[in-house]
């Protein structure tokens, strides 16, 4: 159905936008539906709404996306399902918008359950055994960096190998291998759905502290944005500052306790 042009309300034009969030949505489908040219229907919408019609929908499905997420789905279903191609092509677009990352509202969630007042039990993070071995949790860690569709820029197989070299003859108090502790907080990092840097970073979260390696050594070896975080981590403890909780806030808290 064609409305006429004259008729058309700003709430007719919400309405359909509305409708079709989850639905392949275009300028052209939209003039086509009010009866107006692409050119004009842009120009009005513009007028009227304050913005242009694709970035209206860009932050109505973000908003909805959001909600979602908040609800206890993984990022990678949800954004999809509201029209982004990949992980970093949704997490560019809500980080451009809201200026973190959408992991960190799984995070906020979290909090607020451990908190207690929260009726949102349905969000947990799958628990691994205490004394798992390293080839176990490595085995878990790429499942779920696999299983959440998060992509991967550089081996991960290399990153960690050097990991485990870096942890190389330390025990947790436990007896178990230093290196599993990080490994936890990678794997909890990838339940976050938070971006491979970060979980990458996760790996290497306590090399100030237990590492014998230097760490101008060990960052030579690191991808340039692992090397970022891991440095704002480093900056943050040394001065009792929260520099590095913009991007890592939940892994810093997890490496700040005790294995």
């Amino acid at each position: 159905m064609i409305l006429n042009p004259y008729t058309i309300t700003n709430e007719q034009l919400i309405m359909v936008i509305e409708n079709h969030l989850k639905a392949e949505l275009s300028v052209k489908y939209l003039a086509e539906h009010f009866g107006y040219s692409e050119y004009y229907f842009s120009r009005l919408f513009k007028n009227q709404m304050g913005t242009s019609i694709m970035d209206y929908v860009c932050k109505r499905r973000l908003i909805m996306a959001s909600e979602e997420i908040m609800g206890g789905r993984n990022i990678i279903d949800v954004a999809i399902e509201f029209g982004w191609q990949s992980h970093s092509g949704f997490t560019k677009a809500f980080k451009k918008e809201y200026g973190f990352s959408p992991s960190l509202l799984k995070v906020m969630i979290i909090e607020l359950n451990n908190l207690g007042g929260s009726d949102m039990e349905h969000i947990f993070l799958d628990k691994t055994d205490e004394h798992a071995s390293k080839e176990q949790l490595i085995q878990i860690l790429k499942e779920t960096i696999a299983h959440n569709g998060i992509e991967i820029e550089d081996n991960i197989d290399d990153m960690i190998k050097y990991a485990v070299n870096a942890y190389k003859g330390i025990k947790r108090y436990s007896g178990d291998e230093y290196v599993t502790h990080t490994l936890n907080v990678a794997i909890i990092l990838a339940q976050l759905e938070t971006d491979i840097n970060t979980i990458v970073a996760g790996l290497f979260c306590d090399v100030t502290k237990k590492s014998t390696h230097a760490l101008s050594e060990l960052l030579c070896q690191l991808p340039v944005q692992v090397q970022l975080i891991i440095k704002e981590v480093s900056d943050a403890d040394i001065s009792n500052q929260e520099k590095g909780k913009k991007r890592w806030r939940g892994a810093k808290v997890l490496c700040r306790r005790k294995p």
